[in-house]
């Protein structure tokens, strides 16, 4: 019997080896898309659950919202004092309604001064970030609510002017 060998010559091998370097370009250049493609989408999904965070914070203050009223002979609504916004249009600060006094003993019917405003972000630069801050009428921190955490979140979010 006959047997018939055929050895792969140098052409077969070079084509073989640039179809496996072709193959292998493509093959990376689609993990190195999806790589960047998850990357984005996971900052961009963190942003709106940031954002998120701010309006659920935002919703919760306003609607502890105290809208005061004065007596008939010295007008109405007092809404320029419950809900002030700043000429620059980066800050708001209101009245929250709230259950202790100055002292942080439960007084019943007292309230808190609330503010939202944009601040530079420490690291990156004309960008923003938001920064809460909730008072007592006189300017003492509220003492026993600890919102650290709303404040780390917050500085995630990221503002453009």
């Amino acid at each position: 019997m006959k047997h018939s060998r055929r050895a792969l010559t140098l052409l077969e091998i070079l084509v073989a080896c640039a179809l496996l370097g072709m193959f292998t370009v493509v093959a990376w250049q689609g993990y190195i898309g999806g790589t960047k493609e998850t990357e984005t989408s996971g900052d961009y999904l963190n942003a709106m659950q940031n954002a998120m965070v701010l309006m659920e914070s935002i919703q919760e203050d306003v609607r502890q919202m105290a809208i005061l009223n004065v007596p008939p002979p010295k007008g109405g609504p007092l809404i320029p004092r419950t809900l002030v916004f700043s000429p620059s249009g980066k800050a708001m600060m209101f009245r929250k309604s709230s259950i202790t006094n100055t002292d942080g003993e439960m007084a019943g019917a007292s309230f808190t001064v609330v503010m939202y405003q944009m601040v530079k972000h420490p690291t990156e630069p004309g960008v923003f970030t938001i920064r809460r801050v909730e008072r007592t009428t006189d300017g003492q921190p509220i003492p026993g609510i600890g919102r650290e955490e709303d404040d780390k979140v917050f500085k995630l979010l990221y503002l453009r002017d």
